[in-house]
């Protein structure tokens, strides 16, 4: 048998826990609102057999919920518990005046008559309520729908108070939705046909308009001429420049109006009545709103007490947006000005941080890349210091934007070298693909470097990167006045020793291993790409061998010559031959090097293994030899 549903209305979220704990406890489903404005909007969602409801809660308490459930015929039937701490007579009149079934003070030893109670009403009233109906009123309760139905059902005051405290409690940053937000709330007050608001702060202007009456433009440009020159005449030292101006008239979401309101607007369209209000921060006025109707003296005391009565408490709101928008504006010049410096998803952890981002590092597995241009000695001594800097800076904008486009960060430049880490501080579903495809577009983009400062001697601008991805210390690494986000550790090394052997093997991308494997692993990046198994190495730094590949991004049958391509029966005979090195099977090795360059004469790394497996033969290694080859230098 279904659980039977009981809605618990309550604002302290101590005694909400409990007794939600307590009736799931008893077997029943529970759900929970904070107060009796959220809570009707869940009695049509949640369709509850049972509602439990404090009388003191903020926005809407508990009479008003139950007066407005208790008028919609759909909800009417459902069983309402009053709970509260207080036990003076009138407030149980009141509450049961207002069509509530039962009344129970909150009390500690009246949790097991509460139960009871809540028991019987569901038993009492099984049947009644027709869920359906419910479920299918339930598109039309909103925001907007409540607000009406409470303004409707209770007197002025206790409406406006509704108003008032959803205004104030709204969390809509952005200005402009601030501003859609109280001419909605407005529109449950009165008529508003057409309004303006003029905002003057700092050293702007703000301007929003809405035309709800679709009055002809002329009138509407009246208007707003009309609406400025108060605003001129009352804020005589404003700023005059426009910082945002807009017609919120398809975005606000006004109530809807009635029929004699139509009627009245269809046969007239003279604005016949004005209303101005200031709204105040501080004690000093900062913006203008304005109404008008086109009924005859339609902004009567009431309507215009109530009115500024909601307008001072939606003043707050409106400075609150104002100031926000000035942070965001303070973080946009922020990110700009230190973008250049610090990798941009860095500069937003500092913003949303506050400045205060830890510096204690975290282990995070990342892929890591060093670039370094060849022969730059040589160069650099060629070129006078301002020249070298021009072309440095020109390419490391190619280079560094093809890291940027591939989600990774630029970690530091090195004299002519950079450093890049794909993964941190933000995560990359495969962060060792990412860093190899911007390698592969950080070699394709070389052309397009000005190299006209330098002299390259005739020869062509090149470059070495080198690949690794493993576990590393990311973090803020530094003290107190200089502190610099980076990636430390044994597999940061790795890295740079690779991209310093990219010379050994004549072969511009370099990567590790656990590249490779981890490329493979992915279904999605593992045909993208063709690794090649350069050697088995145990670098400077490091006791455990490594396995180095060499890589190309697609096959020559496929696409051509090419300098990152590679021919497929190259491949086969080569890969052959490593495999019988690693056994110590130098001859058999050695015919297999020697079909390979038949296939690609004078392919570096085929050349490289056949001079190897020429000396073993001569020379064999020692019994325990694995493959490794140690390299001395860095």
């Amino acid at each position: 048998m279904d659980k039977k549903r009981i809605l618990v209305m309550e604002d302290s979220e101590t005694f909400a826990e409990i007794i939600c704990d307590f009736f799931a406890e008893n077997g029943f489903e529970v759900a929970h609102a904070a107060n009796g404005f959220e809570g009707i909007k869940e009695t049509y969602h949640f369709k509850p057999h049972l509602i439990v409801c404090d009388l003191e809660m903020p926005m809407c308490n508990g009479y008003q919920a139950v007066r407005f459930l208790r008028s919609r015929t759909t909800t009417r039937k459902i069983p309402i518990m009053l709970l509260t701490k207080l036990s003076d007579t009138k407030d149980r009149y009141r509450g049961l005046d207002a069509g509530a079934d039962s009344y129970v003070e909150k009390l500690p030893g009246n949790f097991e008559l509460i139960l009871g109670e809540a028991i019987r009403l569901i038993n009492e009233k099984s049947g009644e309520t027709d869920y359906e109906a419910i479920a299918r009123e339930a598109y039309r309760i909103n925001d907007e729908s409540v607000v009406e139905g409470i303004n409707n059902l209770l007197d002025e005051s206790l409406s406006l108070t509704t108003l008032i405290a959803k205004i104030a409690q709204s969390r809509i940053v952005p200005l402009d939705n601030v501003i859609i937000k109280t001419l909605e709330l407005l529109s449950a007050i009165c008529d508003v046909q057409i309004a303006a608001v003029i905002i003057a702060w700092r050293n702007e202007i703000f301007i929003y308009t809405a035309n709800r009456g679709d009055l002809p433009y002329e009138i509407a440009e009246d208007f707003l001429a009309g609406v400025r020159a108060d605003f001129d005449k009352d804020f005589p030292d404003a700023p005059r420049s426009v910082g945002e101006e807009e017609d919120l008239t398809e975005s606000a979401q006004f109530t809807e109006e009635t029929e004699t309101e139509k009627l009245a607007k269809s046969h007239k369209k003279v604005l016949e009545s004005y209303f101005t209000y200031k709204l105040h921060n501080l004690g000093k006025p900062f913006a203008l709103m304005a109404i008008a109707n086109t009924a005859t003296e339609y902004f009567s005391p009431p309507i215009t007490e109530s009115l500024g009565t909601f307008l001072n408490a939606a003043a707050p709101t409106i400075v609150n947006a104002l100031l926000m928008r000035e942070i965001k504006t303070t973080q946009k010049k922020t990110r700009r000005a230190f973008a250049k410096y610090v990798p941009p998803s860095v500069v937003d952890e500092i913003i949303e941080s506050g400045g205060d981002m830890s510096v204690t590092g975290e282990a995070l597995k990342i892929a890591v890349l060093f670039c370094d241009i060849r022969k730059f000695t040589k160069i650099s001594e060629k070129t006078n210091a301002q020249d070298l800097v021009v072309f440095l800076n020109n390419y490391f904008l190619h280079i560094g934007n093809a890291v940027v486009e591939q989600g990774g960060q630029i970690d530091k430049y090195i004299g002519d070298g950079l450093m890049a880490i794909f993964g941190a501080p933000r995560p990359l579903k495969n962060a060792a693909a990412n860093a190899i495809h911007a390698a592969i577009n950080m070699l394709s983009t070389l052309p397009r470097v000005n190299t006209s400062p330098i002299d390259l001697g005739g020869a062509e601008l090149d470059i070495g990167i080198g690949i690794n991805y493993g576990e590393c210390v990311v973090g803020n690494i530094g003290f107190a006045s200089k502190q610099e986000y980076t990636a430390i550790g044994d597999e940061v090394n790795l890295a740079s020793r690779l991209e310093s052997l990219t010379k050994v093997y004549a072969h511009p991308i370099l990567a590790s291993e656990s590249v490779y494997e981890e490329i493979s692993a992915d279904k999605n990046a593992k045909d993208r790409y063709i690794f090649r198994k350069a050697d088995f190495v145990r670098v400077v730094g490091k006791e455990k061998a490594v396995g180095v590949y060499a890589v190309y991004k697609a096959f020559e049958e496929d696409a051509g010559k090419g300098r990152l391509h590679i021919s497929r029966a190259l491949l086969e005979p080569y890969n052959k031959a490593l495999s019988l090195v690693k056994i110590r099977e130098f001859k058999s090795a050695r015919r297999y090097l020697r079909e390979a360059l038949d296939v690609a004469p004078g392919d570096y790394l085929s050349t490289l293994y056949l001079d190897r497996v020429e000396y073993f033969i001569e020379n064999p290694p020692h019994k325990g030899w694995d493959g490794t080859i140690v390299m001395e230098n860095k």
